[in-house]
């Protein structure tokens, strides 16, 4: 149960990161899909961009919980 919702959370990010991106751009027609893989990529960079620094944390033992990836 944990996974659908895990994954009906990350399809309702996507969906207000794409209609953030969809809406700076004025709003142009005929972008969704454009406007989808974009918000998808931009929040999975935001994720790799904190993963490698909670790893490294965990590898030397500075985090005091292990690291979700």
């Amino acid at each position: 149960m944990d996974m659908i919702l895990s994954s009906l959370d990350y399809e309702g990010r996507v969906r207000e990161r794409a209609e953030q991106l969809w809406e700076e751009a004025g709003r142009p027609e005929g972008k969704d899909q454009h406007f989808w893989y974009a918000a998808q990529h931009s929040l999975e960079a935001e994720h790799f961009e904190t993963a490698p620094k909670e790893a490294g944390d965990l590898l030397h033992g500075e985090a005091d919980e292990p690291a979700v990836l």
